[in-house]
Parts: C-alpha cells; structure tokens; sequence
C-alpha cells in the first residue's frame, strides 16, 4: 500500500491572535461552567439575529449573571462569586461555549479571561483559547420578566418530568401541549394530542395558588427547564394566557426560567 498525503505551507496557516487592550477577568472556573450550562441550550439557533444566537454573560459584582434566549424562551443563571468581580457585559456565541466549556471543565479553581471590544481568550495549562465576541446589543430582558401571577403551581419536579417525557411521544410537530391549573382540585392536568398517534392526559398533584387557567405550551421547552433544576419542587407562574410564564425551582432563587405560551 502507497499513500499520498498533500500539505500546506505552515506559513498560510493563520496566527493565533491576541487579545490587545482587553481587560483581565479571575473567576471561579466552576462558576462560569455552570452558569454557561444553565442557560446556553436557550440561545437561537438561527444566526439572523447574532446577539439571540449568543449567552450574555455579566460579572456584577459578587455574582454572575448568564442569561440566553431565543425570543421563545428564557434562562437566567446567577452564580456567586468568591472574590467580587466588576466587568461590562460580553457576548459568548453560543456555538463557542461548548469548546470554552471544555476547557473549564480541566480548571481547578480560577480561570483568567481576557476580555476585549472583539475577542475573548483564556489559557490554562498549555492550552490557549480564543472566540470571537458577538457584536451587538442584548435585548432588555427585565422588562418582560412578568412580576405578578394569576395563578401558581408548586409541584414536585421528577413528577413534572415525568409526564412531559411520556408527552413527547404524542407531541405535533410544533410540540404543543395542553396546562389546564385547577385550584379546587389541586392538580395540573398535562394534555398532548396528535391525530396520527393519539393522545395522552396526565394529571400532576399540586399546590395551587389563584385562578384557574388553561395555557399551551411547547412540550420540549417545558422539558428543557427541568433539565437545570436540582431541587425537589419547581413552581410554574403565570399571569395569563397570553403572557410568558416563569418555571423557578422552590429553595434556589439563582434560576428562572420564562417561557412564551403558544397560541392554537
């Protein structure tokens, strides 16, 4: 056997740039991870708007704020930081946070970004790092952050989970499912229907708090806020059919979830 294998001058091959007049940042590596892990399944996947399809990432402080969203949904991630750290806001693309992911992941104790106007950079251990910045202007999302709720539902998150996953399998193609929040009785009532397979309805015992209220969802973003929450309960609110909703976990304030209801 023969083979041929043709090469490139290394004089074409470009040079890793360097971040000039950026500022250095020392954070907790863990922090950061999992701030990014909480909220970057939430940015867009389209490129059409860049700023959707980046995490906006804020150290504030002693805490660090990563919030993501694709016009549907929402995922705020507030992480406390041992050493106050005050920086302006920056935009990770979204499609570069998992290679800086897997960089955090060898770091024990505190990483040094390098932030500048374009480009962020990080070394550790022999390994060197550098993504572009998205250029642009995150969305106000406090705004639409709903403050108050017509009704709330407190639940046990496996019990949630568990529904929705048994939903996916009679989900449309848009994955639209049916939350139907009964106060008298106490319950979420889960229905998903598809003509060509048939349809489910899954009742959940909860605490209920205000009206009833009969709202639609998009089953796999119901699902996906599941994914990030380590407590035991979760607490559904919502202030009408038409506004987003907000998925928080019960006992850990650092997270919240909003997601945009659909309409038939």
């Amino acid at each position: 056997s023969e083979t041929r294998i043709a090469l490139q001058d290394t004089e074409e091959f470009p040079s890793l740039p360097n971040v000039e007049g950026g500022v250095e940042l020392s954070l907790s590596a863990e922090a950061l991870a999992t701030a990014l892990t909480h909220v970057s399944y939430c940015a867009s996947s389209s490129t059409i708007k860049p700023e959707l399809a980046s995490v906006f990432v804020h150290p504030d402080g002693s805490t660090l704020v990563a919030v993501a969203t694709d016009s549907f949904r929402l995922a705020e991630k507030r992480v406390p930081l041992k050493q106050p750290v005050t920086a302006e806001p920056f935009l990770i693309p979204a499609r570069s946070v998992h290679d800086l992911l897997r960089v955090l992941e060898r770091v024990r104790g505190t990483v040094t970004l390098c932030v500048g106007e374009h480009q962020l950079s990080v070394e550790e251990k022999g390994t060197y790092l550098t993504l572009r910045l998205t250029q642009g202007t995150f969305p106000d999302y406090a705004q639409i952050i709903p403050k108050e709720f017509v009704v709330e539902a407190t639940m046990l998150a496996a019990d949630l989970e568990r529904v929705l996953k048994k939903a996916s399998a009679f989900s449309d193609q848009f994955n639209q499912t049916t939350t139907s929040i009964d106060p008298k009785k106490n319950v979420c009532m889960i229905h998903t229907e598809n003509t060509a397979v048939g349809e489910t309805t899954d009742t959940v015992p909860a605490t209920v708090e205000g009206e009833a209220l009969t709202i639609r969802f998009n089953q796999r973003y119901l699902l996906d806020a599941l994914h990030p929450i380590h407590t035991d309960s979760l607490v559904l609110q919502c202030s009408g059919q038409s506004t987003p909703a907000l998925i928080r976990p019960i006992g850990d304030e650092s997270f919240l979830y909003l997601v945009m209801p659909m309409n038939r």
